[in-house]
């Protein structure tokens, strides 16, 4: 059952660090060019602004994840992966 708690707990911490870091960098880029970020779907967005735009949410992603994987290891709950 602990396990079980476990995996719950660590896909509750990414999810959720995921959320905000993607939050945090819509908001940045908002600020940042006064647009809302890019559609990938979205034939109209241009490929420069296309590609920042998915370079960046990667960027961010790898954060969260390494986050997630750091925070999960302080409660205790999820285990180091190489």
């Amino acid at each position: 059952m602990k396990n079980l708690t476990s995996r719950i707990l660590g896909l509750l911490i990414g999810s959720v660090i995921t959320w905000a870091a993607l939050k945090a960098l819509a908001s940045g880029w908002r600020k940042a060019t006064g647009e809302e970020p890019p559609s990938s779907g979205d034939p109209d967005t241009p490929v420069r602004k296309a590609l920042t735009w998915a370079a960046l949410s990667g960027v961010a992603a790898a954060i969260a994840q390494i986050l997630s994987a750091r925070v999960g290891r302080l409660v205790g709950k999820t285990p180091a992966k190489p």
